[in-house]
This record gives structure tokens, C-alpha cells and sequence, in this order.
């Protein structure tokens, strides 16, 4: 008997996985395994079962799949040929080998489930290794000639405190990038407000941390925020002045040409 094995790594965005995330994933896991075996093999050809073998249920929550059938199995790596079509649609729009319009669509629901209370979804198969995103979808919508649609993602967006507005609910302000030339607004808790509306004031920059929607450009537009800080202004960083004042030696006496010398050699 024959097997083969796709290990599955699943980090939940709170507590835990929720039963229909979850089911979700597997179930679009299983129907593009299969459509990437019924590509790769003749018709009526070999075709594998796949079975759930192993769970650890620590965080990350992993399950690690099966392919098996009695006598030969395909010739193909199904499970490494999955893994790395996923990582080839992750980092471009490109049709991986033995992806058909099925299986890609099977990859565009994979991405949507790792959106929903899923922070990171893994997927391994001997040493083939990726992780899927909401690029995946924009990716596989750009194959296929559909107009690419709208997509969340955890990011860390950054730019300046320029509106708030308390009377939403939930509350919400706006930072502004002045190099994109583009506001994107934000969402956040209503224990944040005073805090924010103090950093209005002070036309603050500050780091926001969340849930972002993009549009179908991959251009943020709004933004879920779980967390966010102040940055400093540039005149509060360190300034090429300073470090000259500091008179920092970091050659510790050494030539500076037989320094940069024996860094360059490793020795």
C-alpha cells in the first residue's frame, strides 16, 4: 500500500479554531487533492483516499492527511504537487501544473478560510512548505479573468492621526500616509477612543495593528484595529549628528580598511 502525506498547521487569530473554519479548510483541502490527482493521472487511473491520520491539537492546531490506496498508487507526488501549486499561486498569478479551474477555485475557498478566525494556514508535504493568504485568491481571480474582489489580511500599517469620529459605532479615525497619498480608515474599541482623540491633538504618526480590507488593487482601505502605538517624529530619532558626538569606535582601534578587509573575508 502506498501512501502519501499532507501535514496541515493551523494558527487560530483567538482562542481557537471554530468547528466550520475548520471543516471548511479540510473539505476544500480533500476536493483539490482530488482534482489534482484526476489531472495527473489517466483516465480511470489510480486514485488516493485520504484520510485524517494524526492531530495534535496544540497551538498551531495540526492534522496531518493520507493518501493511500490498495497497489500502486499515481505516479505523481499528489500531496507535493498541491503544496507547491499553493505556493506558486501565493506568489504570482500563475496556473500550477495539474490545476485545473476546480482546483483553483479550491485554493481561492482555502484562502477565504484563513481570513475567517484563522490567523495562519500551513501546509507542508516532505519539503515542500507554504502558507496561504488573501493573495491567493486576488491570484487565482487574475488567472481565471474575473475581476479580482475585495480581501481582508492581518497587516501593520503605519501614518499620520489626521480624523476622528466618535458617533460611529464602533468609533473610528483615520491615518494618513503622506507618501501614498492615500487615508485609510480605521476601526477600533470604544476603550481607545480617549486615547486617540488625545493623539489627534498632538497630529500624532502612529503604528496601527489589525484586520485591513483591501481593494482588488491590494490597496488598503480600512483597517479592524487590535492594537496601536505611537511612533516618534523624525527629529526625535537618532540623527547622524549624534552618533558623531557619541564618538563611537566601532573598528575598537583597528585601521578601518583592514576592518571592512576581514569582515569582507570572514575572518
Amino acid at each position: 500500500m502506498s501512501a502519501q502525506k499532507l501535514r496541515i498547521r493551523i494558527r487560530p487569530r483567538g482562542i481557537g479554531v471554530t468547528v466550520k473554519s475548520f471543516a471548511d479548510l479540510v473539505g476544500a483541502v480533500a476536493e483539490a487533492l482530488r482534482e489534482i490527482n484526476k489531472q495527473a493521472v489517466p483516465p480511470r487511473g489510480p486514485m488516493l483516499e485520504w484520510q485524517i491520520i494524526d492531530a495534535d491539537m496544540h497551538s498551531p492546531l495540526t492534522v496531518v492527511l493520507a493518501g493511500q490506496r490498495e497497489g500502486r498508487g499515481p505516479d505523481v507526488d499528489v500531496a507535493a504537487a498541491f503544496v507547491d501549486g499553493l505556493a506558486i499561486i501565493e506568489g504570482s498569478a500563475q496556473r500550477p501544473r495539474f490545476f485545473s479551474d476546480i482546483a483553483m477555485m479550491k485554493a481561492k475557498a482555502i484562502a477565504a478560510v484563513s481570513t475567517n478566525g484563522v490567523a495562519e494556514v500551513v501546509f507542508e508535504s516532505g519539503e515542500s512548505r507554504t502558507a496561504v493568504t488573501p493573495h491567493t485568491a486576488a491570484n487565482v481571480d487574475e488567472v481565471l479573468g474575473r475581476a479580482p474582489s475585495e480581501y481582508r489580511a492581518e497587516t501593520v500599517l503605519e501614518g499620520r492621526l489626521e480624523a476622528l469620529s466618535v458617533h460611529g459605532d464602533p468609533p473610528d479615525f483615520c491615518i494618513y500616509d503622506p507618501l501614498a497619498n492615500h487615508e485609510i480608515r480605521c476601526v477600533f474599541s470604544e476603550e481607545d477612543v480617549a486615547r486617540a482623540a488625545e493623539l489627534i491633538k498632538r497630529h500624532a504618526r502612529v503604528q496601527v495593528t489589525g484586520t485591513a480590507k483591501y481593494n482588488p488593487s491590494h490597496v488598503p482601505v480600512s483597517i479592524e484595529v487590535q492594537e496601536f502605538h505611537v511612533l516618534r517624529e523624525q527629529c526625535e530619532l537618532p540623527q547622524v549628528r549624534d552618533l558623531h558626538a557619541a564618538n563611537i569606535d566601532i573598528t575598537h582601534g583597528e585601521d578601518t580598511v583592514e576592518y571592512v578587509r576581514r569582515l569582507r573575508d570572514g575572518s
